[in-house]
């Protein structure tokens, strides 16, 4: 027996066996009917008993489909098909046992008695080679140019078809995905029609509205709307419509099934080749609500501010009030202070000297409670006023 040998098996090989990984549907045990169709037909073309799609793995050849093979595969190192992998086109082998490739391979020798063999090569997207759409005869043949043609015809039509079953399963699974998304997203998402009805909302739309997705769609959703905002809804909804332009961050608000009414934010873009809507919406009620509590504490810690400043003003201005009189007695004083000791360096009496003196002391002792007594006031003042609120109160009426 020849086994089949690859000089260039480290490029050729791993790159191909890479690329056949990206091909499950290939070599799953799943059962195809359009590729059964294809080597029924092959067969008939070619005018053999036996067709297959013959799929190369590292150790196997496993036939995906076939037609008058009772077997699911074969080793590898016995596959014809492993030289039908290097080439471009169709590979023929007219007689197996007069060819000394293949006159002791046990295929050729026992079931299914091989003799005449035609394989084209099955071309991944990428270039690599997976296998081979194959035809068996027992008896030594000679395929016309017509059949070859269709042969190959019927090749390119087994990888279109994987190329397009990959195309719509992926296509299948993005959009289960964006169902899901749909479906399960917390924002309330919706597509609906340029003439006004939901076609189709998302779970949480039902959650917050409290209707049911039929009750929904059977009704304008304009009715919906609170009476005051239907003005401003119309207008953005005829912008929306007539001049193809998206809205972003529209407020209005929704009545929900028991009566109460939500305020909603929206997000919407128009797409009129399927005259469709497509729209997001937030509940913004309990943001709203506390947006204005905060507003409402703002206001009244300004004018709690305010009073707070006007009271200390109206203070100030008492304190002072109550430090004039002893400032002014203090300047009084230190005038008369000043007169004694004038008077006193003017005179050379003793004992006048010592009146002077005995009175500018007396002075002083006054000049000193009424320093005293202003500070008492200034304390007093500073410890009640509470001075660190100023910045906050002149920020608060700017």
């Amino acid at each position: 027996m020849n086994s089949f040998q690859n000089t260039d098996k480290n490029d050729f090989e791993a790159g191909r066996l890479k690329a056949l990984r990206e091909y499950p549907e290939l070599t799953n045990d799943v059962n195809d009917p359009v590729l059964d169709n294809i080597v029924s037909l092959a067969a008939k073309i070619c005018e053999v008993p036996i067709a297959a799609i013959s799929i190369l793995d590292e150790q196997r050849q496993v036939f995906k489909a076939s037609h008058g093979l009772d077997i699911r595969g074969t080793e590898r190192s016995i596959a014809f098909c492993n030289y039908t992998i290097l080439q471009d086109k169709i590979f023929e082998v007219y007689d197996a046992r007069c060819d000394r490739r293949f006159n002791r391979n046990p295929l050729v020798d026992s079931t299914p008695h091989i003799r005449f063999y035609a394989g084209v090569p099955l071309v991944a997207s990428s270039g690599e080679k997976l296998g081979a759409l194959c035809i068996i005869d027992r008896e030594p043949k000679v395929l016309s140019g017509l059949q070859r043609d269709l042969l190959m015809t019927l090749s390119n039509s087994v990888m279109e078809h994987v190329g397009h079953n990959r195309e719509r399963n992926n296509l299948e699974k993005k959009m289960i995905e964006m169902d899901n998304f749909f479906y399960l997203s917390p924002d309330l998402l919706c597509e609906a029609t340029m003439d006004g009805y939901f076609r189709r909302v998302s779970h949480s739309f039902i959650l917050e509205l409290g209707y049911t997705d039929t009750e929904l769609m059977a009704i304008p959703f304009m009715e919906l709307v609170h009476e005051e905002d239907k003005k401003k809804t119309e207008e953005v909804m005829k912008n929306l419509v007539a001049n193809d332009k998206s809205v972003a961050f529209f407020h209005n608000r929704y009545r929900c099934k028991d009566g109460h009414y939500i305020k909603l934010s929206w997000n919407a873009i128009p797409y009129k080749p399927t005259k469709t809507i497509y729209a997001t919406a937030r509940n913004i009620t309990e943001f709203e609500r506390l947006k204005d509590e905060l507003n409402q504490k703002k206001q009244h810690e300004i004018a709690q501010s305010r009073e707070k400043f006007t009271a200390l003003t109206n203070m100030t201005k008492v304190v002072s009030q109550r430090l004039l009189e002893p400032a002014n007695f203090i300047i009084g004083f230190a005038s008369v202070v000043e007169e004694l000791h004038n008077e006193m360096n003017m005179t050379e009496n003793l004992s006048e000297r010592n009146e002077y003196s005995a009175r500018i002391l007396q002075d002083l002792k006054r000049i000193q409670k009424h320093g005293e007594y202003m500070s008492m006031v200034l304390n007093k003042m500073n410890s009640e006023a509470e001075w660190y609120q100023i910045p906050s109160v002149i920020k608060g009426t700017a």
